[in-house]
């Protein structure tokens, strides 16, 4: 009778801990900003920043810069994204300057030079 009680217990605490571990890992998941990136029907890339699936930052153009330019590519919209989440976690002042964006660049359009 002991040992059926016991593994009740333990049975129950270990239910008990996967679903907090569970919970857990689904809010950390899904409350923490995301960057996805996207590529635009006329060509060139962009990214968005969004919290709990609601848009936060919607980038289809470089930042920065005079012209709407898009990104040349996937890996400068994603770069340059990171740089924005990187500071939105960080509580700071997400705006990204001229010369921050044109580093991450890795290929620069004509229009930006």
């Amino acid at each position: 009778m002991n040992i059926k009680r016991r593994r009740k217990t333990a049975l129950l605490l270990l239910t008990a801990f996967l679903i907090l571990l569970a919970g857990n890992l689904w809010i950390r998941h899904s409350s923490g900003p995301r960057l996805e990136t996207f590529q635009l029907e006329e060509g060139g890339w962009g990214y968005q920043i969004t919290i709990n699936k609601k848009r936060l930052i919607y980038q289809p153009t470089i930042p920065a810069y005079d012209r709407s330019v898009s990104f040349p590519d996937e890996t400068s919209a994603r770069a340059v994204g990171q740089l924005v989440l990187e500071r939105i976690n960080k509580k700071e002042n997400f705006s990204v300057s001229k010369e921050e964006v044109y580093a991450k660049l890795t290929s620069k359009p004509e229009s930006c030079k």
